[in-house]
């Protein structure tokens, strides 16, 4: 798992330094034969010294990994520092054992009990069992820490386009708002259909006035002679 981890994309740099922080913790504190598998397997290591990543905000990430991996190759080359850190970390171990332990009480049913184990026996595996349980819980730890900051990016990734989204809609209405305007005005000056369709109808007409009578005062009569010339007819009175 831990080798699996070191093989990462960049975008997953914190499996990548986290799985090499705990194989710097089983390097000091694990059986001798982990530095041996993990001198073995050098070259994976040696690679991160030239891990990249740059995150969304321009933030180089990738330079804890490159430290880290630095750090484990040194410590690997040389044997007498690893001895004395071996050493060194194993006795921190012990004392840390012997602290929390002493101090540890646990409750089932309102009953206090508490619990003394040797301190040496806590530092030290018991046996080849013991030390791989070990190992596959501190790998189980490191796939659970894992999987919840993948479940947290996942969370964190969907409020980003849930946001991005309504930003989206917000700039939209502002825009479908201009263009109902644009829609309702001529670019061209033109009438609009209420005045048009006043328009067509053309103007009213002028009022009707009647034509005079065709017969004057005296009952005289004219009329029209078809070659030009008027002529006059007189009516006489009767009786």
């Amino acid at each position: 798992m831990v080798w699996k981890r070191l093989n990462d994309h960049g975008k997953n740099w914190r499996h990548v330094y986290k799985a090499m922080t705990l194989m710097e913790y089983l390097i000091k504190t694990g059986s001798e034969r982990v530095a041996q598998q993990c001198r073995e397997n050098i070259y994976a290591v040696q690679t991160l010294k030239d891990f990249q990543y740059i995150d969304r905000d321009g933030k180089d990430q990738g330079v804890n990994v490159r430290e880290k991996a630095k750090q484990l190759v040194t410590l690997l080359k040389d044997e007498e520092r690893l001895r004395e850190e071996r050493i060194h970390a194993l006795k921190t171990k012990e004392k840390m054992a012997q602290t929390s332990i002493s101090n540890h009480n646990s409750s089932y049913h309102h009953h206090c009990i508490c619990v003394h184990v040797p301190a040496s026996s806590q530092a030290w595996p018991q046996s080849s069992g013991e030390e791989d349980l070990q190992l596959q819980l501190a790998l189980a730890m490191s796939k659970e820490e894992a999987e919840q900051e993948e479940r947290l990016r996942r969370g964190d990734d969907l409020r980003l386009q849930m946001a991005i989204e309504e930003s989206k809609r917000e700039k939209a209405k502002p825009e479908e708002g201009a263009l109902m305007e644009l829609s309702a005005v001529d670019p061209w000056g033109g009438p609009t259909a209420s005045t048009a369709s006043v328009d067509s109808a053309g103007p009213s007409p002028p009022p009707t006035v009647n034509a005079p009578s065709s017969s004057g005062p005296w009952g005289t009569g004219s009329t029209t002679d078809p070659w030009g010339h008027r002529s006059h007819v007189t009516c006489r009175q009767l009786g």
